[in-house]
């Protein structure tokens, strides 16, 4: 049933309890009423569904404007230009296109990966990835990128689509991948060259 419904079901029940407090009120005055237990009961039960319908038609409510503001998000929000980011002299370049031909730069600082030894993720979501590529090819949490002896590996995190290092597809969580400048990496259905900043 949609919130509509509910609503609907809460103002009957409502009404119903206000017509048999009119009704209990009507009887009241005359004495013993054979009435009054079945009215009570009555009062009682229409008001706890009346409750109980409101309390689902809130809850069904909330749940078709989160629908609606997660539908209509990147509409409401407009472009969201991502902040520049500036890479510094030894830091590792990833860039490419995405599937509708926007470009694709991601900057791998080379002080943040010495920082962080679980490296850096690359994905779609925001919210749990470091490195962002905005293509629904690219998974959630796609890849990890990790510092190395010679430069930086990669480490496939279960993808979807998977992550290859030139013609090579990576097992998921198995030993990082030295990556090389000039080579190319390939996250679901985009494609990156590797070079030094």
């Amino acid at each position: 049933m949609r919130a509509r419904g509910f609503w609907r079901l809460g103002a009957v029940a409502l009404l119903v309890a206000a017509l048999a407090v009119a009704a209990r009120a009507e009887i009241a005055h005359r004495p013993a009423a054979a009435l009054d237990r079945p009215l009570d009961l009555l009062i009682g039960v229409a008001i706890l569904i009346a409750l109980i319908a409101v309390a689902l038609a809130i809850r069904r409510t909330r749940l078709a404007i989160l629908q609606f503001f997660a539908r209509y998000r990147p509409w409401l929000a407009g472009p969201i230009a991502a902040a520049e980011v500036v890479p510094e002299p030894g830091d590792w370049l990833l860039t490419g296109v995405d599937r509708r031909g926007e470009p694709v730069r991601l900057v791998v600082s080379v002080r943040r990966l010495a920082r962080d030894d679980q490296g850096l993720v690359i994905g779609r979501n925001r919210r749990i990835a470091d490195l962002v590529i905005a293509d629904p090819g690219v998974s959630r949490r796609h890849a990890r990128v990790l510092s190395s002896s010679d430069g930086i590996a990669l480490v496939d995190l279960k993808s979807k689509r998977g992550t290859w290092v030139g013609e090579t597809r990576l097992p998921p969580y198995a030993k990082p991948v030295a990556i090389a400048a000039g080579s190319r990496v390939k996250l679901g259905t985009v494609t990156l060259e590797v070079r030094r900043a």
